[in-house]
């Protein structure tokens, strides 16, 4: 009983110094995200003033090219849920390349640190052949000391005007084992 007791004692430690370790360094939205994540957030209307809280649930897979993929559902207070997918792709050192199901082109990422800057154009409504519907985001991605969340502040834009801003939490999902991945 002792030596379980104290095997997984030191299962812990190891387990909290690498996440410590992990957390440190630069964030590594591919170690972070690999595996599932829980998120909530708000999404703050700037035109109109409503505020709409959300969830979401992501699963990030690593791809044999380096490459990690994320499946995302987002589900909205009024109902509505949105299912995305995203593919994250290292480019020169700190710096990423995402494309996905509602991404215009290519979005940009520069990794300083411990924030992930993001860039990209989201198609409002993937039906729209003409861009009409199309939203700039600019996030801010933050891996939290411990490493086992990140905070995400974005800025959405419609022709350069300010239309929402957004907060959002992503927490590790805990394995079987109780213990965070």
């Amino acid at each position: 009983m002792l030596r379980q007791a104290l095997t997984s004692l030191i299962l812990v430690l190891v387990a909290s110094h690498a996440l410590a370790r992990e957390a440190s360094g630069p964030f590594r939205p591919e170690v972070f995200f690999a595996g599932r994540t829980h998120s909530t957030g708000v999404l703050r209307n700037v035109v109109n003033g409503s505020v709409t809280p959300f969830t979401g649930d992501t699963l990030g897979r690593r791809q044999p090219d380096g490459s990690t993929v994320f499946d995302q559902t987002i589900r909205f207070a009024d109902g509505s849920v949105r299912q995305r997918q995203w593919v994250v792709a290292a480019g020169d050192p700190g710096k990423i390349a995402v494309v996905g199901t509602d991404i215009v082109g290519v979005g940009t990422g520069d990794v300083r640190g411990r924030e992930l800057h993001l860039l990209s154009t989201i198609r409002g409504d993937t039906a729209d052949p003409f861009g009409l519907t199309d939203l700039d985001f600019d996030q801010v991605l933050t891996i939290q000391p411990g490493g086992r969340s990140v905070y995400n502040r974005s800025t959405v834009r419609k022709l350069g005007v300010i239309v929402a801003k957004a907060q959002e939490t992503f927490l590790r999902a805990a394995s079987r084992d109780g213990r965070m991945r």
